[in-house]
């Protein structure tokens, strides 16, 4: 059997800010893969050095990634390069624990070794982290969005390839919502009372029952033009 592939977010720096959750999988895991040469340089690595004993006696795997100013083609290569790293270990049946700061969803080098890996069959798990940008919000003392605002989040970058909208609060405009994502064609799911016990996930928007509660979330991949 295949080891497990585990994208784990460290917070954005702070040990005390990471999960229960974190802890206990980076504790279970033999093999703990850092995206950095030097792993004393790592935010990721010093938070959870910080809030799991033990850890540096665990194997380490080094996975840095190359960053902006090397041409695409090596930037390519070395995500293939540390993909098939971390799959020698998979192959063993031992489970790997990628660190990453923040939270392993949102710009992090996770998501492409999670991509490549996943196209090959391995079985990858995301383990939430605080992201930094609440972190931020909350060391300013403020509310990031409150009411009927938004936030969103901006690369910056001059040119965006796609736009992820997270839907919330949708209450009583749930059906015209859903009937505009499934116009625009977007890839949209969604999931309902997320990590509690009567949890659902539903795939497609396009079946859903009628009995979908308040606490539920819409991430859609929406087409753009950028």
């Amino acid at each position: 059997m295949k080891g497990i592939l585990y994208g784990i977010g460290t917070g954005p720096g702070d040990p005390e800010l990471m999960t229960l959750k974190a802890v206990r999988v980076i504790s279970e895991c033999g093999v703990i893969a850092v995206p950095a040469s030097d792993i004393d340089d790592c935010i990721a690595w010093r938070a959870a050095a910080g809030a799991c004993p033990g850890i540096e006696e665990k194997e380490i795997l080094r996975v840095p990634f190359l960053m902006g100013g090397a041409a695409e083609e090596e930037r390519a290569a070395r995500r293939i390069e540390n993909a098939d790293k971390i799959a020698a270990f998979l192959d063993q049946g031992r489970d790997v624990a990628f660190l990453t700061i923040g939270d392993p969803t949102i710009y992090t080098t996770f998501g492409y070794a999670a991509d490549i890996l996943k196209g090959r069959g391995y079985e990858i798990v995301f383990v939430s982290g605080v992201p930094s940008f609440c972190g931020v919000s909350a060391r300013l003392g403020t509310m990031l969005c409150s009411g009927s605002e938004s936030l969103e989040i901006i690369p910056g970058v001059k040119k965006t390839s796609g736009v992820t909208r997270v839907y919330m609060k949708t209450e009583k405009n749930l059906p015209a919502l859903l009937e505009r994502l499934r116009s625009e064609e977007a890839d949209a799911k969604i999931v309902e009372n997320c990590c509690l016990e009567d949890e659902r996930v539903f795939e497609d928007i396009s079946d859903l029952p009628d009995d979908i509660g308040y606490f539920n979330i819409i991430v859609a991949k929406e087409k753009t033009n950028s």
